[in-house]
């Protein structure tokens, strides 16, 4: 019952550097909710999660690597879920 709520996250971040929050948890929420789902409805949910996130000032914002600034480290592992 508890594996469609949670989610493994590797200790290093496997996140493209170049997307942002938003467009990190929108492929996700593609990749993982049935075809059932209407594009409305997840864009909803991630709005949620970026809400619940506190994600709301960075969701824009492209999450960065070494040689790109982007959002925080704890924004960053916040986004991993």
């Amino acid at each position: 019952k508890m594996g469609s709520k949670v989610a493994f996250v590797t200790q290093e971040d496997t996140l493209c550097p170049t997307a942002t929050p938003r467009e990190a948890l929108g492929m996700s929420a593609r990749l993982r909710l049935p075809p059932t789902v209407t594009a409305e409805q997840r864009q909803n949910m991630v709005n949620d999660v970026i809400r619940v996130l506190r994600l709301e000032k960075c969701a824009d914002t492209m999450i960065g690597d070494d040689l790109i600034k982007g959002i925080s480290g704890g924004e960053k592992r916040r986004t991993s879920i």
